[in-house]
Order: C-alpha cells, then structure tokens, then sequence
C-alpha cells in the first residue's frame, strides 16, 4: 500500500483557544464570537435546588445503560414532576390473540 501518506483533518498545532471568547476570561479582542448570557440560566434558587434534589436522588450510577441525553430526560422528569403517558398498546398479530 505504497503513496503518500495521509495526515489527519485536524493536524494542525492546537492553540488552546476555544472556538468562541467569554470576555469574563478573555479580556483581548480576537477574532472568535464572543459568548454572552443576558439572563441567568435557572429561574430562581428554587428552580435550581429542585434540580440539584434530583441530581442527587438518581445519581448517573443507577442509569448505567442510558445516554447522557436519556439520562437527563429522566432528571427533568424527576426534577418537574412529569412522568410520560404511556403509549398507545401495538396491535395484535394474527394467531396472538
């Protein structure tokens, strides 16, 4: 399998920049977006310690076969209250019934 030799798409030197610029960390100007959060992200402290019970009354260790979005999913679930519906029953197959 002779030829050229191929480099991988990211090859060049990493710099350590993020791909955008929090001004809070990264005083100087460049030419990355700047990132800004214009409201606080949780609502009030309630919102925020309803989600902290929830994080620690189901700890990422008793969902080890859920994603990291299957896992939140369920710490919303618990953190809201809301539970799913369940779905509407499959039809039955012939000779099953």
């Amino acid at each position: 399998m002779g030829g050229r030799q191929r480099e991988p798409f990211n090859a060049a030197p990493d710099t350590g920049k993020l791909a955008y610029r929090n001004p809070e960390f990264d005083p100087y100007p460049d030419e990355r977006p700047t990132i800004y959060w214009p409201h606080p992200f949780w609502k009030d402290e309630d919102e925020r310690l309803r989600y902290e019970r929830a994080v620690h009354a189901a700890p990422p260790s008793q969902y080890p076969s859920l994603t990291l979005d299957g896992y939140l999913s369920e710490i919303v679930k618990l953190a809201t209250g809301i539970r799913p519906q369940p779905g509407p029953r499959a039809m039955p197959k012939r000779g099953l019934l």
